[in-house]
């Protein structure tokens, strides 16, 4: 049977109920080790890498494909380090997408930039990530909005920059980079997949580039729908500061190998 939107809009609710289920489990309340010292800052790798910045995600499975890597996540992490990533982004839920607490913690040890990428919806979340050595916590536009949830995304912006995090605010149509542009994100990130019927645009990062990127004061990225460093290199000549990869290099045979492929000069 064919999903239709109220099948979709389901599913984040599903997931931002499954996010606040962690929550109050204390899921997030006690990470099994705790940060010291200095945080690379995951903005500034944008801006210092000497080739166009590839985030490179530690992504083991999602709500729509149980198996996405045949490597263990340490081995990702490791090979994702040798390709030469700019940062690492890891997912922390551990229900749909296969994430934990404990692999963000000894991706920060790595010494690159580490993004928290969950479905945030308390500062508990963003508090495991400090914890735990994140440089930045993913926020969710979308989510200010979604049916009766309407996160506070202005107060987690202001909580996260309190302890030291930056924040890269996910937007993923028109009307959601206008709101975002308005708020104090480090980081803005054009998400190719719909989140409405959950499709991915993979032009999406090029129209929206051309219509807001001369106008931003943020770096902005583009996420999900990467296909190859010729689509890099058009969304870097449009004014993109990075590009977030998930499937395609964590499905891939050679992820080391995969990330080189998609390097591309500044």
């Amino acid at each position: 049977m064919q999903s239709g939107l109220g099948d979709t809009l389901n599913m984040l609710q599903m997931l931002v109920a499954n996010a606040e289920a962690l929550v109050s489990s204390g899921y997030y309340d006690m990470p099994p080790t705790h940060h010291q010292g200095r945080r690379p800052s995951f903005k500034g790798a944008l801006t210092e890498s000497p080739s166009f910045p590839i985030i490179a995600e530690v992504k083991m499975a999602s709500p729509g494909r149980p198996i996405i890597s045949l490597h263990s996540p340490g081995d990702l992490i490791a090979l994702y380090s040798k390709g030469g990533a700019t940062a690492l982004s890891v997912l922390t839920e551990p229900n749909h997408f296969h994430g934990s607490l404990s692999l963000l913690g000894a991706a920060s040890r790595t010494g690159l930039p580490t993004l928290m990428k969950d479905i945030v919806v308390s500062m508990d979340q963003v508090e495991a990530g400090a914890r735990l050595g994140a440089g930045a916590v993913l926020l969710i536009e979308h989510l200010s909005r979604l049916g009766t949830t309407r996160l506070d995304i202005d107060g987690l912006i202001e909580g996260a920059h309190g302890l030291g995090l930056e924040v890269l605010l996910e937007v993923s149509n028109e009307e959601e980079m206008m709101r975002g542009l308005r708020r104090d994100a480090d980081v803005i990130g054009i998400n190719q997949r719909n989140l409405e019927d959950m499709t991915v645009d993979s032009s999406k990062g090029q129209r929206m580039l051309g219509e807001f990127a001369a106008a931003a004061r943020s770096p902005i990225i583009v996420m999900s729908g990467i296909e190859g460093a010729k689509h890099v290199a058009a969304l870097r000549d449009l004014g993109a500061s990075g590009a977030l990869v998930g499937t395609a290099l964590a499905s891939s045979l050679d992820p080391a190998k995969a990330i080189k492929d998609l390097k591309v000069g500044r």
